[in-house]
């Protein structure tokens, strides 16, 4: 296995190192003493983007390491978080299993991904992820059926306006063509289930067999309930897939896809690269790979390393997302509009392409519910986005900037 040295060389301050350690924990412990005791170390910046980047559990685990050179009021404060986040996980897993149990009796095959089950697959302790949504792959075909059973437990469409009226059909189906998630919500407790039957918004053009995925999905015994989980190399292109279309704003995802190549060790990386090229996603997934070699020390066959060290819009799409990583003002990728990490993070020209198109001409959510057309015209909602989003809202911006700038110089005046 080839280990490249790391795209920072040597030049990382103290927090960013640390920040680092969290994702690749266990850190060699006497770089973790120097680390928590230097003079330079500024704790307010490095609590910041542990927050912000999901990790609280993990960087514990690297402060309890030595906890004498750890401000006391300060690990006492993040013992309190993490076991307030392992409440959370618990609670999240209760009441998934719930939904599993009925969606079950209704002959529902459901693949849940993420959350407190995936900790336990890739860390071994429920805990040691932030809790986020109850998050279920399912099949097209069951969809209805999974959303009638959240209906009937006590949730709603969280994306609807309130008191706006539901979709009609034909605005579900379109929606349902373009999108790859509904997210529910259970207001009584904030719970936030989302059903997805696929990982990515077709705007994307990540077209993967999603339905194969699931039809892969193997039974596991999680104390005496079976749950369907993705294959290990299913799980290594749904992280790489999740954590690329937001940009890898999170070391979160970074790591995950760490533990996942360190505790999933019969991935056939040839089917998969396989797979991948002739989807047009290759670089999609070495970009995942590529990030956890570089700061969460994960080992890849030299086949992976050729790959990744050999594709140059690759290695400086990952020196842009690992120098992101270290700012408190970054910002993930809009859905809105083109993004050029995106189109950089594919390698064919007609995927890009096929993102640029779709994302410019296919209508979201705000634009099915600016209007209710007949079903037969349901082709009329792409004139509405472009209608919307190129006419209408550019020239409100025009006369509002036209407005302030009188406004200011009548002030002046």
């Amino acid at each position: 296995m080839k280990h490249n040295p790391p795209p920072w060389g040597d030049s990382l301050a103290p927090e960013q190192s640390l920040l680092l350690a969290a994702a690749s924990y266990p850190a060699p412990e006497p770089d973790l003493r120097r680390l928590l005791s230097s003079s330079d170390l500024d704790w307010t910046r490095l609590i910041k983007l542990v927050l912000s980047h999901g990790i609280a559990p993990a960087f514990l685990a690297v402060l309890e390491s030595d906890p004498k050179l750890v401000p006391t009021d300060l690990l006492a404060t993040l013992r309190h978080y993490c076991r307030r986040l392992r409440t959370q996980s618990l609670a999240l897993l209760e009441e998934q299993g719930r939904i599993l149990d009925q969606l079950e009796e209704r002959g529902v095959k459901v693949v849940p991904f993420k959350g407190g089950l995936l900790s336990e697959r890739l860390f071994g302790e429920i805990g040691f992820r932030a809790p986020g949504d109850i998050d279920l792959l399912v099949r097209y075909s069951d969809l209805p059926e999974t959303l009638s059973v959240l209906e009937r437990r006590g949730y709603v469409d969280a994306q609807r306006p309130h008191d706006a009226p539901a979709l009609t059909v034909s605005q579900r189906l379109l929606y349902e063509r373009h999108q790859c998630e509904y997210v529910y919500v259970r207001l009584e407790d904030d719970i936030v289930v989302e059903p997805h039957w696929a990982l990515s918004q077709r705007p994307l053009a990540i077209d993967n067999d999603y339905l194969a995925m699931i039809e892969r999905a193997q039974p596991r015994l999680y104390g005496e309930r079976t749950i369907w989980e993705l294959t290990p190399g299913d799980l290594l292109l749904a992280l790489c897939i999740h954590g690329g279309k937001h940009a890898w704003g999170k070391l979160a995802w970074i790591r995950d896809v760490g533990a996942a190549l360190r505790t999933c060790p019969d991935i056939d990386f040839g089917a998969l690269l396989r797979d991948a090229s002739a989807g047009g996603y290759e670089r999609l997934l070495l970009a995942g790979i590529g990030l956890a070699v570089d700061c969460c020390k994960a080992e890849v066959p030299d086949e992976l390393s050729v790959r990744i060290a050999r594709d140059r819009t690759l290695l400086a799409v990952k020196r842009e997302i690992f120098c992101s990583l270290f700012s408190l003002d970054r910002s993930e990728p809009r859905n809105d509009r083109v993004e050029l990490i995106r189109i950089r993070l594919r390698e064919r020209i007609i995927d890009r392409l096929r993102y640029v198109v779709r994302t410019v001409v296919a209508p979201r959510r705000n634009h099915l519910e600016a209007v209710r057309l007949p079903g037969w015209m349901n082709w009329g909602y792409y004139l509405v986005k472009l209608g919307l989003d190129y006419l209408v809202i550019p020239a409100w911006r025009v006369l509002k900037w036209i407005g302030l700038a009188r406004g200011s110089s009548t002030t002046l005046d």
